[in-house]
């Protein structure tokens, strides 16, 4: 009975260990993966615009779509106002500048939840209805920023020198934070130094800014935890379950891309006006090469990643959620943008049915409209990845 027994655990033990070595397989299509940063057709997509906003905004953000709303912050007010998707009119603000209840010193995070709507700011979360009813207030230490739940947890982000000796250094801690109930941290899920968007010039005695410095950022999807890091040589993400857990990692080569010069000299155009404590203007650099991309989104059961644009192009490669490559596809890039606005545009990308939303000022009419983008090409990826419109 012994040795059945232990047989029985033995053969257990095996398919235990074979279901692992699948969940943490690491391979990859190699050429499927290498042709995928190659040249290939833009796809015959261009923008449609899904809603006018007649409200007036100073400041205007779109942080959030559901099936309902689209979610809009107003920056200048520190409001959130919930626009009905099925004729675009206001049905509800909540929020306001202050520190009383369903107020905000500034709005460090808003996120959309399957029955609530989760606000972080600076000393305290708050949780709506769907309809914009303040639920509940909870007090959070000042520096948990950003901030968003995961199952009973939270999860936020810090910055650190590494000691004061390295003070002037282009290098910066980054951590991603698992904390508890109680803000006490449970796991530190990340923590490398990377470079930053501050140099010090030891010559001149000032920093200046460099642009496209390494990018380490959080997505919560389905009560997991994403963790994207890009730099110079990594294209890499961790995955956490909600208590702290690795499930698995996403790691893949990538070939260094030098930032042109013309892309240099359009956002250079901007003549951005970047102040120091002292008040002093900063002079604008770049980094040498753009890390292996710029920002990514966790939507539709997939990995949207955004690589940085090629001249006229932007290249997108949607992963299933273990990484497996499905599709590449590249949109429409339009350099002078980068002369309308921040550079920090090309980390704006709010996915949602495999289309891409965002914000944009109409200057003959004043309004602020909302734009979509098509990112999916029904026939070059499986069925399922995004719906036709």
């Amino acid at each position: 009975m012994r040795k059945i027994y232990f047989l029985l655990l033995l053969v257990a033990s095996f398919i235990s260990i074979d279901s692992a070595c699948k969940r943490y397989d690491k391979t990859y299509d190699q050429e499927s993966w290498q042709n995928a940063f190659k040249k290939q057709e833009v796809l015959n997509v261009k923008p449609e615009k899904a809603a006018v906003i007649e409200e007036l905004y100073k400041q205007p953000a779109l942080s959030a779509i559901d099936d309902d709303y689209f979610y809009i912050l107003n920056g200048n007010e520190q409001s959130v106002n919930l626009y009905s998707k099925n004729d675009t009119r206001l049905k509800a603000t909540f929020g306001g500048k202050g520190e009383g209840p369903a107020e905000f010193r500034w709005i460090q995070g808003f996120r959309v939840y399957s029955n609530y709507l989760f606000v972080n700011s600076p000393g305290k979360n708050s949780y709506f209805s769907k309809k914009g009813e303040l639920i509940k207030e909870i007090k959070c230490p000042p520096e948990l920023i950003p901030c968003q739940p995961v199952g009973n947890n939270y999860v936020t982000r810090d910055y650190s020198k590494s000691s004061e000796r390295d003070i002037h250094s282009p290098y910066m801690e980054t951590k991603i934070i698992l904390v508890g109930p109680d803000y006490k941290t449970k796991k530190i899920l990340f923590q490398k130094n990377l470079n930053t968007a501050y140099e010090f010039n030891s010559k001149t005695g000032q920093n200046e800014a460099c642009l496209f410095p390494d990018i380490c950022s959080f997505k919560i999807y389905k009560d997991n935890i994403y963790i994207g890091l890009s730099s110079l040589e990594s294209f890499y993400f961790l995955v956490f379950d909600a208590n702290g857990n690795r499930l698995y990692e996403i790691n893949r080569p990538y070939q260094k891309k030098e930032i042109p010069g013309i892309f240099k000299k359009t956002i250079q155009n901007k003549q951005y006006t970047m102040m120091t404590n002292e008040n002093q203007k900063v002079k604008i650099q770049f980094y040498d090469y753009f890390p292996s991309f710029c920002n990514f989104e966790v939507a539709d059961d997939k990995i949207y990643v955004f690589l940085y644009p090629e001249i006229d192009r932007q290249r997108i490669l949607i992963l299933d959620l273990e990484g497996k490559l499905l599709a590449v596809n590249l949109i429409p890039f339009d350099l002078k943008s980068l002369e309308r606005s921040s550079y920090r545009i090309l980390f704006s990308n709010l996915i949602y049915n495999g289309e891409r939303y965002y914000i944009k000022d109409n200057l003959e009419t004043d309004n602020w409209e909302i734009w979509r983008l098509k990112i999916c090409d029904i026939s070059q990826v499986p069925p399922g990845l995004c719906q036709d419109k």
